[in-house]
């Protein structure tokens, strides 16, 4: 897998994956009280108010004017936020089925990549005090791996490539690589609460500041650094928007993909002109641009054979309590 599958996979995967929420994975749990209700069910996995409700009060401690919002935008953020959660617990009973697994080596690769020695032991003690061991924060990762796997083998390893495809990518490539664009981004779920952030960036917020308090994307240990981007490795209105940016500190509106919500900062401008694109690079840019419509496809056809019920009315009910 090249470094371009990998890093588009990652930032996938931030969006199927709820930030700062740990479901518990073992369907014979007799912990929960026998009248608990429950807010979402898939197939016959059931996830309980309690553990949903979690969530919503991150995102409510976390989001300006929370307690402001009209009823309809709360509806819609918390409708938002069951898709999430039905759509991740989905696609781990389809990787289940097709008996992927993440053995520990693996594991502890990505976390080596995704967390310094520094960031990790204040990881660690950010996860004592709200309750979650490091057992349960690696497990959370284990299925991001494996949900990483099943897109790779049922939707990335499935795009075909022409040569006209790939030849027409790279004469795009060669006109625009004159120039490679270090971006910094923020990334969402919810549109409201993107527009809120770039409002506060416009009055002067820290971008960085923003990064570690909202971002769901993997670079928010780097303070949402996303490297050098080139043509090729993000959806087209992605780079389309960062590559409108000129000068250095310029942030962008926000875009919406299907990953998210985005911000980007442009923090510098490297000169690129002698780069010749190689043909694995040329070949995964085309399935990069193409992924959008086979990946929509493919969780259309995944939910149509899953039964998904949610109640979003028991949630906004909850929420009105806090």
């Amino acid at each position: 897998m090249t470094n371009k599958v990998k890093t588009f996979l990652l930032i996938v995967l931030s969006s199927v994956f709820l930030a700062g929420c740990f479901f518990n994975s073992d369907d014979n749990d007799q912990s929960k009280l026998f009248d608990e209700e429950v807010v979402v069910k898939v197939n016959d996995k059931e996830l309980y108010l309690s553990e949903i409700m979690s969530h919503v009060k991150i995102m409510a401690y976390n989001l300006p004017d929370f307690k402001g919002l009209d009823e309809v935008t709360l509806k819609d953020l918390y409708k938002n936020v069951l898709n999430q959660i039905a759509i991740e617990e989905m696609l781990i009973q389809e990787a289940n089925k097709k008996n992927l697994e993440v053995e520990n080596d693996e594991l502890q690769i990505y976390i080596n990549q995704i967390m310094p020695t520094s960031s990790f032991e204040e990881m660690e003690f950010s996860l004592k005090k709200r309750n979650i061991s490091i057992e349960e924060w690696k497990e959370r990762k284990r299925r991001i791996l494996i949900v990483n796997k099943l897109i790779k083998q049922e939707v990335l390893d499935k795009i075909e490539t022409t040569e006209e495809e790939i030849e027409e990518e790279r004469k795009r490539s060669i006109k625009e690589a004159t120039k490679k664009y270090q971006v910094y981004q923020i990334m969402v779920q919810a549109p409201e609460l993107a527009e809120l952030i770039l409002k506060d960036l416009k009055k002067g917020a820290t971008f960085e500041d923003y990064v570690d308090k909202y971002s769901i994307s993997p670079d928010k240990v780097n303070n949402g650094e996303m490297g050098l981007i080139e043509p090729g490795v993000l959806p087209k209105e992605l780079e389309d928007a960062i590559f409108k940016l000129k000068k250095v500190n310029d942030i962008s509106p926000v875009i919406k993909s299907p990953l998210g919500y985005h911000i980007f900062r442009l923090s510098s401008v490297v000169d690129n002109k002698n780069q010749v694109p190689k043909l694995e690079d040329l070949t995964d840019a085309v399935k990069i641009n193409k992924f959008q419509a086979a990946y929509t496809v493919w969780i259309d056809y995944l939910r149509e054979k899953t039964d998904i019920q949610m109640d979003e009315e028991i949630l906004i009910s909850e929420s009105q309590r806090f």
